[in-house]
């Protein structure tokens, strides 16, 4: 195992038990390509690149890379996305738990600092093969605790969060940038609030999965923010 340079920024006061590091022994259960059924790719070096579209049409592109590495003794994925017009980005740790894939750790970054980071127990759902056995309007429920840390190692109360997931459509047709695609996945995911909790934004999403490439589109309803696919390398996978 080699050092990944940009894996860990946090300090040992931050997280001092975390090891991420890139690691040369893939996750066992990966053939390191996309296989059939495929609606999450899990692949090292897969890359995407995505449009970001606001409602008053301003727009800019999102770089997103994926890298094997081993996280706290255990395998996992790296994926980063590249700074948007704010100037920060963000790296989150993605791993398996059977057919669903999680989000178990994200740092926000900005000019290369870590602004924040989460930790998510047991993860923060990102995609579930079992969704691909849904009857269109099942809907699931999924909830987590998410502990968040500033910058500087603080620690905010840790807060239970749950979300719904309905399959809107198991065989949608996207039209974006990098094609047109059919036999899709269409998921709305939904946060869970206290009656008189206000809403915010990301609380309402729209994804759109399609196999061997992984997400095509998302589309945020409070906002009306839209981000497209505009090409991706996905070894062993369906990119145009």
């Amino acid at each position: 195992m080699t050092d990944a340079p940009r894996a860990r920024r946090l300090g040992a006061f931050l997280l001092p038990l975390l090891s991420l590091v890139a690691c040369d022994q893939k996750d066992p259960n990966a053939t390191g390509k996309a296989g059939s059924g495929d609606f999450y790719p899990l692949v090292d070096g897969a890359s995407w690149r995505y449009e970001h579209k606001n409602l008053d049409g301003e727009t800019w592109t999102e770089e997103v890379t994926l890298e094997a590495v081993d996280f706290e003794g255990e395998p996992a994925f790296l994926l980063a996305d590249s700074p948007g017009p704010s100037g920060s980005n963000s790296e989150s740790v993605l791993q398996k738990d059977g057919d669903a894939i999680l989000r178990v750790h994200k740092e926000v970054l900005f000019d290369g600092s870590v602004s924040e980071a989460v930790d998510y127990d047991p993860g923060f759902i990102r995609f579930d093969a079992a969704w691909l056995e849904f009857e269109e309007g099942q809907e699931q429920s999924y909830g987590y605790e998410r502990t968040q840390l500033d910058g500087n190692g603080v620690a905010m109360p840790t807060e239970m969060r749950e979300h719904r997931y309905t399959l809107v459509n198991s065989d949608a047709v996207v039209e974006v940038p990098a094609g047109d695609f059919s036999g899709c996945l269409e998921i709305r995911r939904k946060r869970v609030r206290e009656s008189g909790d206000i809403p915010g934004a990301g609380d309402d999403k729209t994804f759109w999965f399609c196999d061997g490439i992984g997400k095509v589109k998302e589309y945020e309803a409070a906002t009306g923010k839209n981000e497209e696919l505009l090409d991706c390398d996905v070894p062993g996978g369906a990119c145009p």
